[in-house]
């Protein structure tokens, strides 16, 4: 990922986000929130706070299950551009679409093919064929 420097009216947005989120929830936001608090997309949303994690504005605390952001040098702010480069935001933005939407591309595929649920019904019909195949001999009357 390049570095796109987000500008500095939205990097102050994000910033006074995580502020509010931080008060009101009493821990770190993840970028879902954030994004819903300040009407964003998933892309522009996760966009930004990578480019403020890069100036190192924020912080980012991944666990194995989500990312939650916290505040690290709220004056970095005022170093970021006034406006920022539409275009390489925009490049940011569709190699993201495209990385998603290959994703679920393949998600997609491996569930049209049925792959586990494939060996599990042959499994089952095996199992079926010997069950069937399976003659009981007759109980040995004990002497």
């Amino acid at each position: 990922m390049a570095e796109t420097r987000p500008s500095r009216e939205n990097a102050q947005l994000a910033v006074a986000a995580v502020r509010v989120l931080l008060h009101k929830h009493v821990r770190p936001p993840t970028p879902a929130e954030i994004g819903e608090l300040l009407d964003w997309g998933d892309e522009e949303t996760h966009v930004v706070l990578y480019g403020l994690v890069e100036a190192g504005i924020l912080r980012a605390n991944e666990n194995p299950f989500e990312v939650r952001y916290e505040l690290l040098d709220h004056l970095k702010v005022e170093e970021l551009p006034l406006e920022a480069d539409r275009e390489a935001l925009q490049d940011e933005v569709d190699d993201f679409k495209k990385r998603s939407e290959l994703r679920h591309k393949e998600i997609e595929e491996m569930l049209r093919a049925g792959g586990t649920d494939n060996k599990k019904k042959q499994q089952m019909e095996e199992l079926e064929k010997q069950f069937s195949d399976f003659k009981k001999e007759p109980p040995v009357a004990p002497e």
